[in-house]
């Protein structure tokens, strides 16, 4: 869910020279053996507690609409002994029904109790690399992701579950986002969802030399991305690279303003990298880049971000996304052992 407190504008620049990434330094546990050390023992306790809480939260639903029932019986049998005229006594049941089920509705919206938070610490707690941040407050930059296309511009930006780490000698950042822009209806402003998905951010200043400028990679085909307009401006000046028929040339299309540094640095595992990705999301408009030393990824993940928490829905079948969470910080690992290798630009 996204936290209380959005994020209008945010400005932060965490991989800037001029700011320090507090990263944890340690040697970082090998990805294959990422899934199978969770301490089962605080698992289960943390489902548990969220599980009696959520069946807390039913009673109390259960016992509003019973007596939401008994109100409505109660002022239809009144009005029927008194003898009160029939549609005074079925607007009285209606009203009371109608109250009461309002009462509920606002109930089930208010049900808070979210497992992951608290699946995602310990996660991360468990692994001296990672550091867990439930909300983040600001200091995540989206502007690069806007200028080079690889998200829709916004007006409102609410960031949750953010994960730095560091493989390799490379810092790198995960964090939720839901960006929103607002148009103007005719009476009000209107909220619209332009993004819903997991923005990883790779901080390769001291790995890879800077190519003479940006290289952009776009997934070719697939479901439409509100950001096209966005992406078309960014690559007004660069020259698109021809990879031919392989795997990666038939998954994504690259544009590039120094196509020999394009080619050294997507040449190898990070291509094998995003060709995997996007074996694995067919339908996902995936987008990357790297630039000034950064690279940048974009991945929508709706079905999983816009899961929330409700009474009716079990806690442990939320618990899976830790399983998802895994797997993106993989992701984010399988990046960072590419980009450990520099990257050499034809104007060098």
């Amino acid at each position: 869910m996204p936290p209380k407190k959005p994020c209008a504008s945010p400005t932060g620049g965490a991989f800037d020279r001029r700011s320090t990434l507090t990263v944890p330094d340690a040697d970082p546990a090998p990805i294959e053996a990422a899934p199978s050390d969770r301490s089962a023992g605080s698992t289960e306790d943390t489902l548990d507690a969220c599980e009696r809480a959520r069946h807390r939260h039913l009673r109390m639903l259960a016992v509003m609409t019973a007596a939401t029932i008994i109100i409505a019986v109660l002022v239809a049998g009144a009005g029927w002994l008194t003898g009160q005229p029939s549609p005074l006594t079925v607007l009285g049941a209606a009203a009371a029904l109608i109250f009461g089920g309002m009462a509920v509705a606002l109930a089930v919206q208010r049900y808070r109790t979210d497992p992951r938070p608290s699946l995602f610490r310990q996660y991360c707690a468990r692994r001296p690399e990672l550091l867990y941040i439930r909300e983040p407050d600001g200091t995540f930059d989206l502007m690069p992701f806007v200028r080079h296309g690889l998200v829709p511009r916004f007006t409102s930006a609410y960031l949750d579950h953010q994960i730095m780490g560091r493989h390799r000698g490379i810092a790198f950042e995960i964090v939720c986002a839901h960006l929103d822009r607002r148009r103007r209806s005719i009476e009000r402003h209107v909220g619209h969802r332009v993004f819903h998905g997991v923005m990883v951010a790779l901080d390769a200043h001291d790995h890879s030399a800077s190519a003479a400028g940006p290289i952009l990679i776009r997934r070719a085909g697939g479901r439409a991305s509100r950001s096209g307009r966005a992406w078309r401006r960014a690559c007004r000046n660069l020259s698109p690279v021809d990879w031919g028929a392989g795997a990666f040339g038939q998954a994504y299309q690259c544009h590039a303003a120094d196509q020999e540094a394009a080619r050294h640095l997507l040449d190898g595992p990070v291509a094998a990298c995003l060709s995997a990705l996007a074996e694995a999301a067919p339908r996902s408009p995936i987008k990357a880049a790297l630039s000034d030393g950064v690279f940048l990824l974009a991945l929508p993940l709706p079905k999983w971000i816009r899961r929330r928490p409700g009474p009716f829905r079990s806690c442990r079948r939320l618990a899976a996304d830790v399983d998802r969470l895994d797997g993106v910080i993989a992701l984010a690992r399988a990046l960072a052992a590419g980009l450990s290798g520099p990257v050499s630009s034809s104007a060098q």
